[in-house]
């Protein structure tokens, strides 16, 4: 290869480094809005729905657009109340 050559390549490697392995400079949270944007009222009618056996889970997690992890919480702890969940163990209170 001419020296050309090999300057070109040792800067596509250079670029390529830097591009994949670079640290970002800065971090961008996400919005406090994304979390939490069911209702209550959608709560319900999810739990509703699969203790009645009309749904699954999973079915009404799409449906009533609630994470499926919280539908399956909610409804093994048989709370429809948003916001602090207070889980009992015999007489003491542990919160969440």
């Amino acid at each position: 290869m001419g020296q050309m050559a090999l300057f070109f390549q040792g800067v596509m490697a250079t670029n390529y480094f830097y591009y994949y392995f670079q640290m970002p400079n800065y971090y961008v949270r996400k919005s406090v809005a994304v979390r939490g944007t069911w209702s209550e009222e959608d709560l319900r009618s999810a739990m509703e729905s699969v203790q009645r056996g009309n749904m699954s889970v999973y079915r009404a997690s799409i449906t009533y657009n609630i994470p499926r992890k919280t539908l399956e919480r909610r409804v093994k702890l048989n709370n429809a109340v948003k916001g602090l969940m207070i889980i009992t163990i015999g007489i003491n209170y542990i919160r969440n």
